[in-house]
């Protein structure tokens, strides 16, 4: 099976619009790296509180989002584990 080239490839407007605005957005990026191990930090937390949140809606789980990144980051709230909370609300 041949590939074929980008000139083969016949995208709508709206398409063509978001490439030059994701293009634009790497060009951003590419011109701050490095990057700071924090900025890497905070981007990866993020990223993984949204996957988390997409896996749950998926299972059917109606959290928000920001419900969610209160579950899954308990210590940086200063908040008891999330099993003392389960465990005081009798729901194991």
């Amino acid at each position: 099976m041949e590939l074929p080239t980008p000139a083969d490839i016949h995208l709508d407007e709206v398409t063509k619009t978001m490439l030059t605005d994701l293009a634009e957005l790497a060009r951003q990026v590419n011109e701050i790296r490095p990057l700071s191990p924090a900025v890497l930090r905070q981007v990866r937390d993020e990223l993984f509180g949204e996957r988390v949140f997409s896996s749950n809606a998926i299972e059917g789980n109606t959290l928000t989002i920001r419900e969610t990144r209160l579950i899954e980051r308990p210590a940086k709230l200063a908040l008891p584990p999330l099993s003392i909370n389960l465990f005081e609300l009798d729901v194991e």
